[in-house]
């Protein structure tokens, strides 16, 4: 039995939002994205501040608040790609499977209850495929295709349509996390931020990029074959 995909449309028209949404949006909209540069992450309490370095050598401290969208980011090995862990990317329709070279793998911890996931249409974008897709979900298998042992076979938890993965090989993989114990000192930090009187700002989202690889032996744990 073939597994079709629906298609998701995008709507055009302008739609009246709740005060407090077009609230919310409103500010985004005001933000301004910042470079600079790690220099430490400090305790304080049960929380974190997140003390990084401007491109004028100047010192800024954020507090690490739920408020704060925090991304750290790495490149990582396939070994990242498990069951419970939580994957997204954007994927080619090809013989009713769904084939990535890139994936995005975004740390579990604990042991909670996830949300299932969901696989719809891509937006169409000059050069992008037709057939692109967006898929992202709880990772509920994950192995060797039987027939195509160079690719990695990936089975997600999703509500509506569904389609089995498949990773190319040489997929790449990068690992998201929110975990400060990876953050270190040098790695370059982008910051979103809303100006405030006085040349200060807030912290909105701050995503800081590890040059060094994560592995997922060390973070993971070991396979036990």
């Amino acid at each position: 039995m073939l597994i079709t995909l629906s298609t998701v449309l995008l709507g055009s028209g302008m739609a009246l939002l709740p005060p407090g949404v077009a609230s919310a949006q409103r500010s985004r909209a005001q933000t301004e994205t910042r470079n600079a540069t790690v220099a430490e992450v400090k305790e304080q309490g049960r929380g974190h501040i997140l003390v990084v370095e401007d491109d004028m050598g100047e010192q800024h401290e954020f507090p690490l608040t739920a408020r704060v969208t925090l991304r750290i980011t790495a490149p990582g090995d396939s070994g990242f790609v498990e069951e419970g862990q939580y994957l997204a990317g954007t994927g080619v329709l090809s013989n009713e499977q769904i084939f990535l070279k890139n994936v995005e793998i975004r740390l579990v911890t604990g042991r909670g209850r996830q949300q299932p996931g969901r696989i719809s249409k891509a937006p169409e974008q000059v050069g992008q495929s037709r057939n692109a897709y967006l898929v992202s979900g709880p990772i509920a298998a994950a192995a060797p295709d039987e027939s195509y042992p160079d690719h990695q076979r990936v089975a997600l938890r999703v509500t509506g349509p569904n389609a089995p993965l498949m990773l190319e090989p040489d997929f790449k993989v990068t690992v998201v996390s929110t975990d400060t114990d990876l953050i270190t000192a040098g790695a370059p930090v982008e910051l979103e931020v809303t100006p405030l009187r006085g040349g200060r700002f807030t912290l909105v989202a701050a995503t800081v990029k590890l040059e060094e690889a994560l592995s997922s032996e060390e973070l993971l744990g070991a396979d036990d074959e």
